[in-house]
């Protein structure tokens, strides 16, 4: 019985990855075929082999045997023009021989998410899921389209209505983030004892709390969207222990992070402390801190940032639970166990654990 079911498991896992390989391929041959139409129509075919990447490579002939019989003379017309020649070298930078692409994260004016929008303000979430699928997102277009994907703002919601929303989330994390650090005084700075440069950090981060409560005191509001206000003591310090081990192993080599910007870990851990704070069914969870860390350094934005990780939580909690982590690992076994049996003995018999060791990569 138990082995029926881990092969119902380990089918349902490979249906996933051919899925996901399947779209993958898709959107590939979309590329290419892109790639082909564009390049047909600025360079001569007998440039093509050469700037064209090797993965590429034979989409692109295909393409160019296809189109010869309707542009053999425009084509060797072209092959002689001087201006060919010279967007020739400038689509070189951008298509080289070694096969790089052009940037993804450069979309042309006519993609860009902010043409989505109505008179209204509201978003076209359709068609920006869409294009977010097809290309990806610009840095400078990921803060409103985050907010969309990860449920912050309704998909209907107009321009006026998103302000308010705003307004409101700022009030209410505000008043979480003031319940607990009033409750536990001790729980509201972290403590470190041989980090010289953390300490400063927390130093000026103690500064800058004291000035924000003095300009503008934590209002009362009335909290309608989080399950609980009760905090159980015991589970938040054990979660608040956690939390404090991962702080300081948070990526410091990322720019956002560095010399000033390592504040910025101390407004982190306000972060994952408020949402296990008000979500102690979930609790926290080593690996949390990198998730959280990267709606941080996007938004650049305290509130917004803690907004999209629940949102992103609320979708994905069940993998971080002990429950999700053991299912995970279940089923890598299982596969293992069938792809490569010899590989599955080894690790069996070197580790009670088995693939605990990848416990990073199922939580990612």
């Amino acid at each position: 019985m138990k082995a029926v079911e881990a092969s119902g498991l380990a089918y349902q896992l490979l249906q996933s990855w051919l899925q996901a390989i399947r779209e993958t391929i898709t959107l590939l041959w979309q590329f290419a075929e892109h790639q082909a139409q564009w390049l047909l129509q600025e360079v001569s075919k007998s440039h093509l082999l050469k700037t064209l990447c090797p993965c590429l490579g034979f989409l692109i002939r295909t393409k160019a045997q296809l189109t010869t019989n309707h542009n053999t003379d425009e084509g060797r017309t072209a092959d002689g023009s001087r201006n060919n020649s010279t967007r020739h070298e400038e689509n070189h930078a951008t298509c080289s021989c070694s096969g790089r692409e052009r940037e993804k994260d450069t979309p042309l004016p006519s993609q860009s998410i902010y043409s989505l929008f109505d008179s209204d303000g509201r978003m076209d979430v359709f068609r920006m899921r869409k294009l977010v699928y097809e290309r990806g997102t610009h840095p400078s277009e990921r803060k409103i389209t985050w907010k969309f994907l990860f449920g912050v703002y309704p998909e209907r919601s107009t321009t006026e209505e998103r302000k308010e929303l705003d307004r409101q989330m700022a009030s209410q994390y505000k008043w979480m983030k003031h319940s607990w650090k009033q409750r536990f005084p001790w729980a509201a700075c972290l403590t470190v004892h041989s980090d010289l440069e953390l300490s400063l950090a927390i130093q000026r981060y103690d500064e800058e709390q004291k000035e924000a409560e003095a300009a503008k005191p934590p209002t009362e509001i009335h909290n309608e969207r989080l399950p609980a206000q009760f905090i159980n003591e015991r589970q938040f310090q054990r979660a608040l222990k956690d939390i404090d081990a991962d702080i300081p192993r948070t990526d410091r080599h990322r720019t956002f992070f560095q010399r000033e910007g390592l504040v910025k870990l101390l407004y982190l851990r306000d972060i994952l402390v408020t949402y296990v704070a008000f979500h102690q069914d979930i609790g926290y969870c080593h690996g949390m801190n990198d998730f959280a860390s990267r709606f941080l350094e996007t938004l650049d934005n305290e509130t917004e940032a803690f907004w999209c990780f629940v949102g992103y939580m609320r979708r994905s909690a069940w993998s971080f639970t002990t429950m999700g982590v053991r299912r995970k690992t279940q089923i890598c076994e299982e596969v293992l166990r069938h792809v490569d049996p010899e590989l599955y003995s080894h690790i069996e018999s070197v580790s009670k654990e088995k693939l605990i060791f990848c416990l990073s990569l199922h939580l990612m």
